[in-house]
C-alpha cells in the first residue's frame, strides 16, 4: 500500500467521524429547540397574563377597601354607644 492511500483512508475516517459528530449535534440542537417551544407553550397556556393579574389585584384592593370601611363604621358606631 502506498502512503497516499493510507493518508487518504485516514483522512476519510476522520472526515466521516467529523460529519457524524456534526449530524448528532444538529439533532440534539433540534431536540432542545423543540423542548423549548413545548415549554414556552406550556407556560403561555398555564400561567396568568399580567393584565389578568392586574385586574385581579384591583378587585382585591377594592374588597380590602370595603372591609376597611366596614371596620371603621363599626368602630364609630361602637364609640357612639
Amino acid at each position: 500500500m502506498s502512503e497516499q492511500f493510507i493518508i487518504g483512508a485516514l483522512f476519510s475516517v476522520v472526515q466521516f467521524a467529523f460529519f457524524l459528530w456534526i449530524k448528532t449535534s444538529i439533532a440534539k440542537t433540534d431536540k432542545n429547540a423543540d423542548e423549548l417551544i413545548a415549554f414556552k407553550l406550556l407556560v403561555a397556556n398555564n400561567y396568568v397574563k399580567q393584565a389578568q393579574l392586574d385586574a385581579h389585584m384591583e378587585r382585591l384592593d377594592k374588597s380590602l377597601d370595603e372591609i376597611k370601611a366596614m371596620i371603621e363604621r363599626l368602630m364609630v358606631r361602637n364609640a357612639n354607644l
